[in-house]
């Protein structure tokens, strides 16, 4: 879960990382204007596998 955390750290604009391991959930605030599954897509595509596989739910 940590380099999970920490790969979203280091994603310009997102903050209140909250991660559950035991769910494989989790959430964070990301910019209006940021595309979060562009963003995390590139991520896994930059050798972040530890994200790949996890969906995207967005809050309204």
């Amino acid at each position: 879960m940590r380099s999970v955390k920490n790969a979203l750290e280091g994603i310009a604009g997102i903050s209140d990382i909250e991660l559950d391991g035991s769910k494989t959930c989790g959430s964070f605030t990301a910019p209006k204007d940021l595309d979060v599954k562009a963003t995390l897509d590139k991520l896994v595509e930059g050798g972040n596998n530890h994200v790949k596989g996890w969906s995207l739910a967005e809050a309204e």
